[in-house]
Parts: C-alpha cells; structure tokens; sequence
C-alpha cells in the first residue's frame, strides 16, 4: 500500500480539503496509519487522535498478508521519516528502499 502526506494543493482543493501545513499532514498521516494497521490486523479499530477519530470501525475481510500489506511512504524530512521508521516496509523519496 503506498501512501505520502499529500503535498499538490489542488488535489487538496478538489476534494473540498483546505490544505493543511507540512507538519500537520505528516501527523495526520502518522494517525491515520495508526487506525489502518489497527482495522487489519485486528478487524476494527477504535482511535481518537487530533486529526481522526473512530470509534469500532470495521475491516472485513482482513487482507491475507500478515500482519497487513507492505507498506510504502513517500517523502522526505525528519518529520516523515519517523514516520518512516514508525510504519513503513519501504520508502520512497524518488525511488523505493526496502527497510
């Protein structure tokens, strides 16, 4: 699963998003990677954060790769590679590295 902290304003607009700062994308990001590993690996997920809150949400069927899919993170700075280090499988700042 590959997936970054969004940084092309109009995909933001588009959607009917105002863009948030740098910082908070990445810490939105952390979150919501937090809540997607929770619903699969263990079917559901109850997280409240700054950015998400959920409450018993569903994941059925879980994925068959265990504990979830590899997952790959697009980006750079220090910021995100905590989050790099937190989550990801592989990173990918203009090419993918295993981890």
């Amino acid at each position: 699963m590959g997936i970054g902290a969004g940084w092309y304003e109009e995909d933001f607009t588009r959607y009917g998003y105002s863009i948030m700062k740098p910082w908070q994308r990445i810490k939105a990001l952390d979150e919501a990677l937090q809540i997607m590993k929770d619903m699969w690996s263990k079917g559901e997920a109850t997280f409240e954060g700054r950015y998400y809150r959920v409450k018993n949400a569903l994941n059925y069927p879980l994925p068959i790769q265990r504990p979830w899919p590899k997952i790959t993170i697009g980006g750079v700075g220090d910021m995100m590679m905590k989050v790099v280090a937190r989550h990801a499988d592989r990173w990918n700042s203009s090419g993918s590295v295993d981890l």
